[in-house]
């Protein structure tokens, strides 16, 4: 290229360079974009993906199983993780009109737990619940009007039981546990009274114990 009397020479290689050096730069600035896009999305996926423990405080609810029921009044401590109180309570009464036989049961405790959420999946969680606590059952047995006996047994346990939760709505939440292991010392005594005799017996036992068959169902509100 001839300018003003001087021939000047175009330099491609130098536009080559300075080509690939700007696609270069857009390409880096492009994933750095792309990597803070990514890391918004996860932090407000994580957010969302908690905001129903957070939203509401309180938790209502039971569980059935096999060998018993348990209520539960629970409150969110973090965003996966519950601490909550379990009362039992209850009463019995049966009759044997042919032996002149009358029984009564009674029972009541109150268990403290704490419960570690893991996300599984949009509304499925993986649950550990640490719990401990004290229970009393008495049981009393009469035979007319001069015979009775009389057995108590009271309870304190530590359990580790694992299950799961669906959330089904953001209100509702199913759960299911299926085996616990427990620790507990046990104190039992008894006593027989008639018109000739009186008898009284006590002991006390410790033990660590894994059941695999321990299966109860609950439900849980969110207030």
């Amino acid at each position: 290229m001839l300018k003003n009397g001087i021939l000047l020479r175009n330099n491609p290689i130098g536009t080559f360079v300075g080509n690939r050096d700007s696609r270069r730069l857009t390409i880096n600035n492009k994933q750095k974009i792309m990597r803070k896009l990514f890391m918004l999305t996860y932090i407000l996926a994580v957010h969302f993906s908690f905001a129903q423990f957070e939203d509401s405080k309180w938790l209502l609810g039971g569980d059935i199983g096999s060998s018993s029921s348990t209520a539960s009044l629970g409150w969110i401590l973090k965003p996966d993780v519950i601490i909550g109180i379990q009362p039992k309570f209850g009463l019995s009464n049966s009759e044997n009109s042919s032996d002149n036989n009358t029984t009564t049961h009674s029972w009541g405790g109150l268990n403290i737990f704490y419960r570690k959420h893991k996300r599984l999946d949009d509304k499925l969680f993986l649950t550990f619940q640490v719990s401990g606590g004290y229970s009393r059952n008495k049981s009393k047995n009469e035979y007319g009007d001069s015979t009775f006996s009389k057995n108590i047994r009271e309870s304190i346990n530590l359990a580790l039981t694992p299950g799961l939760a669906f959330k089904t709505t953001d209100w509702l939440i199913f759960e299911a546990r299926l085996g616990q292991a427990r620790y507990s010392i046990d104190k039992t005594s008894s006593n027989r009274v008639n018109s000739n005799d009186f008898s009284r017996n006590s002991n006390m036992n410790n033990g660590f114990s894994v059941s695999l068959s321990n299966l109860s169902f609950g439900l849980v509100i969110i207030i």
